[in-house]
């Protein structure tokens, strides 16, 4: 049984990269055969392809997020993710727990085992949280697992739940530090862009 995420419409998308083709190649064609400046053609064809990046990049996101989902097999779960060697395969006997966090998207506590060297007594398991990426049938999948998985007496809901709160808040921290960084970085190389096709 698999779960895969929600199709999103892509029509937009490729509206927007046809026109910024259409700019790139004709319309500069049209301003560069009536005798407009280089410079501004350089420019219209500069300004269309940057239009472009963004629904290009959206495009190869989205077909990545379509390989995501859950993955449940007769003895195993897979999670898959948008990357593949963030891909994780877990029996279901180390399963702590399992807890919807949200309506497309399932959380479970997996009891990890370590590795010893021959001959030292056993380690106890490591306890690690595992997001789901987001699927279209969040809840079915909970229901599934629940009926395979047998919850650990010492994990509760809330404390899954409490968990995916303090995770979701440091990425988003993360994030907010990292964004007017790398934005920084892309205007800077835009700027330099500009400025060396101004040039020619």
């Amino acid at each position: 049984m698999e779960f895969r995420p929600p199709r999103q419409s892509t029509q937009a998308a490729m509206g927007i990269i046809l026109a910024g083709i259409g700019v790139t190649t004709l319309g500069a064609t049209a301003l560069d055969l009536a005798g407009v400046a280089q410079e501004w053609v350089l420019s219209v064809r500069l300004l269309a392809l940057m239009t472009l990046t963004g629904p290009i990049v959206w495009l190869l996101l989205n077909l990545l997020q379509q390989r995501a989902g859950v993955k449940l097999a007769e003895q195993i779960i897979e999670l898959r993710y948008p990357l593949r060697w963030f891909d994780q395969q877990i029996d279901f006997t180390q399963i702590a727990i399992s807890v919807m966090i949200s309506t497309e998207q399932v959380a479970l506590v997996w009891l990890k085992p370590r590795r010893t060297a021959p001959g030292d007594e056993p380690l106890p398991p490591r306890p690690r949280l595992l997001i789901s990426a987001t699927i279209g049938q969040a809840q079915q999948c909970q229901q599934e697992l629940s009926q395979r998985c047998h919850p650990h007496p010492t994990w509760t809901p809330d404390t899954v739940q409490k968990m995916a709160r303090q995770r979701r808040w440091l990425r988003r921290s993360l994030g907010c530090l990292a964004t007017p960084i790398v934005g920084f970085v892309l205007v800077l190389l835009i700027v330099q862009i500009v400025m060396a096709f101004l040039r020619i």
